[in-house]
């Protein structure tokens, strides 16, 4: 697994990602590097204040974190090699650090292979925004919500507008 989930932010994330830690699970932390530095920072900030000045903050609404990779990630979008025009499922888009080995842990998984149709470097910081302009086309019969039933030229032509934008 050269990949997981940061139990803060929820992305998915490289392992370069994540402070080693003995008792975590495959001894890693379970929050990304960029979640545990605003954690640091929030804790110690908090500790350094007036009691006064706590009570304040409490009642504060905690922004949620930022949906930035803290590592540079790629876009892709992925099929299952017996649909590869993504009729029967749809296709797969994502974000990854390393695109070929997400499809190979992918498969691993699978009965069939993952075939990668277009990778966009550096652009993974997008995948939010595409799969909110894709949103109506979310395939809705799998509890996975990175697949779209859209063409191949839909899903290429969803990530330029969300690069030019």
């Amino acid at each position: 697994m050269e990949e997981r989930v940061c139990k803060i932010c929820e992305r998915m994330l490289p392992l370069s990602c994540y402070y080693q830690q003995a008792a975590g699970r495959g001894g890693l932390a379970g929050k990304c590097k960029e979640c545990k530095g605003r954690y640091n920072h929030e804790y110690y900030k908090r500790r350094n204040e007036a009691p006064e000045d706590r009570e304040d903050q409490e009642e504060e609404q905690e922004e949620p974190p930022a949906k930035r990779p803290c590592c540079p990630s790629d876009l892709y979008i992925m099929s299952l090699s017996f649909d590869p025009a993504g009729l029967l499922h749809g296709l797969k888009i994502g974000r990854s650090g390393k695109i070929e080995e997400r499809a190979r842990n992918l498969t691993a998984s699978l009965p069939f292979e993952m075939v990668v149709l277009a990778t966009f470097p550096g652009a993974g910081h997008l995948e939010e925004a595409v799969h909110a302009h894709l949103a109506p086309k979310r395939n809705e019969d799998s509890i996975a919500r990175e697949w779209f039933r859209v063409s191949l030229s839909e899903a290429v032509l969803a990530i330029v507008v969300q690069i030019k934008h």
